[in-house]
């Protein structure tokens, strides 16, 4: 059962995972070739837009025969805000330090074009981190340290805390 001082492991994405495709045409325009020219990206920009969703069945089957994982949070539309929250029960919230996994590239460039707040920017997109799961605190580290192990990149990213919904820190 999730409670009150559940540790919150993130595994990055490979990218924008599908979500968030209307708002970033409307930032970047139908025209991506244009915006290709700057190569800061390290690949062309419409390459790391359409980068493959990354898939988690593999190494979330074999960290749940090692770990007992509380629940797991797909982030996808709604972001942070919307996803996370559903595998709480009620009267449980969560603290998410952003600070805590690096923000990839696509989503400075997408927070630069839309003048977003944190809120909106972590309502609409995965901002890196493609799946969240819960898991006693005690587990944490070694969580981590297996995901790893197994090709992902994890990153305690917060706790659960009394309340309800997402609280942003820094």
């Amino acid at each position: 059962t999730i409670t009150p001082g559940c540790a919150l492991v993130g595994l990055a994405s490979s990218g924008l995972h599908s979500n968030g495709f209307s708002l970033v045409r409307r930032l970047l325009g139908e025209d991506v070739e244009k915006l290709d020219a700057d190569k800061s990206l390290g690949v062309s920009l419409l390459e790391r837009i359409l980068t493959p969703t990354h898939l988690y069945v593999k190494s979330v089957l074999k960290l749940a025969s090692e770990f007992d994982i509380l629940g797991l949070a797909n982030i996808t539309g709604g972001g942070f805000i919307e996803n996370i929250p559903r595998i709480f029960p009620s009267g449980v919230g969560c603290r998410v330090d952003i600070e805590s996994f690096p923000r990839q590239d696509i989503f400075e460039l997408l927070a630069e074009k839309s003048h977003l707040s944190d809120s909106e920017l972590y309502n609409t997109f995965n901002m890196g981190i493609g799946m969240v799961a819960a898991v006693r605190a005690s587990d944490a580290d070694s969580f981590v340290k297996r995901a790893n192990a197994l090709g992902e990149r994890a990153y305690i990213i917060g706790e659960t805390v009394g309340g309800e919904g997402v609280i942003l820190d820094r």
